[in-house]
């Protein structure tokens, strides 16, 4: 997965570089809004990271210009802004997910997943390996077609492991 970042405080932007390239994602950083604009008109992304204080031009009109040209490029805003109303303006200006600085990365991981699974097409993610089938919605196993019960903790440990 290819993502642009864009992210004006330093200490952010590495950490979340480096933690996206640790978890085999291609991490493009950008720490303006016009440096974002002229990125995303030239290059594709799988998904944009996107704060809304940035210099130059502000994270919201990066969004909606990115929208105006009719790039449907997943975006999830990253800020501190935890108003209802900045949630409700980022989300119809285009955002595809809001989440609030501070936040766990585990969650941004998360959601960037679902944002691929859903650019693919792709409700669910069901985890198989030869005849074994993992599903984690519905926390069924199976194995050659035949359901395999497992405690929490063995479900827990197959997820992982596969």
């Amino acid at each position: 997965m290819r993502v642009l970042l864009v992210e004006d405080d330093t200490m952010i932007g590495e950490s979340l570089r480096e933690a996206l390239r640790r978890h085999g994602m291609a991490a493009d950083w950008v720490r303006d809004g016009r440096a974002a604009d002229a990125v995303l008109t030239s290059e594709r992304f799988d998904a944009v990271l996107l704060d809304l204080g940035l210099p130059q031009r502000d994270g919201l009109e990066v969004l909606a210009a990115l929208r105006a040209r009719g790039d449907a490029t997943p975006v999830i805003v990253l800020t501190a802004r935890d108003a209802l109303g900045d949630k409700v303006r980022g989300l119809d200006t285009g955002a595809d997910d809001y989440l609030v600085k501070p936040f766990e990365l585990d969650e941004l991981l998360a959601r960037l997943r679902a944002l691929e699974r859903r650019s693919a097409g792709r409700a669910r993610t069901v985890l198989e390996v030869g005849d074994l089938r993992l599903d984690p919605a519905t926390r069924e196993v199976s194995r050659g077609g035949r359901p395999v019960l497992l405690s929490a903790r063995e479900f827990a440990l197959l997820q992982v492991l596969l």
